[in-house]
């Protein structure tokens, strides 16, 4: 467990993703979004595609993308959830930024997915998603 403390983590995103979340914001559907709910979107679909991928240094946006400040307690504990899915032992929740590291990497593989979600038919956006949401769910 990392014991060392930062005050206020900032979870990262890649340049890249930077591009497809500020397109996405020329949507209508997005345009009034913080940057922590375009960062869950590309989450969960990394999450549910069972798409985790590492965020190279070098090609991470230079700031973060969301502060620690910016969630609610719901949305941390979603991210704590899912980092103890991953590493399979509860007290994970006591290392933010290896919850945020896991959320980082669910992001970067979610990215893609998340646009050519978007981008194929922006119009039907959250009637898709709806029924993404419900065919994952009905397979559990």
């Amino acid at each position: 467990m990392n014991n060392k403390t930062i005050k206020d983590p900032q979870i990262f995103i890649s340049k890249a993703a930077r591009n497809i979340y500020d397109n996405m914001r020329e949507l209508d559907e997005f345009k009034n979004l913080d940057n922590k709910d375009l960062l869950f979107l590309a989450i969960i679909f990394g999450y549910i595609n069972n798409k985790r991928k590492k965020l190279d240094v070098r090609e991470r946006h230079p700031s973060g993308f969301t502060r620690e400040r910016y969630l609610s307690d719901s949305e941390n504990g979603i991210l704590k959830a899912i980092a103890v899915t991953q590493e399979e032992k509860i007290d994970v929740i006591n290392d933010i930024q290896l919850v945020y590291s896991i959320a980082e990497e669910y992001a970067n593989g979610g990215v893609e997915l998340l646009k050519e979600f978007v981008f194929d038919n922006p119009a039907s956006f959250i009637k898709k998603y709806s029924s993404e949401i419900k065919k994952h769910f009905n397979n559990l």
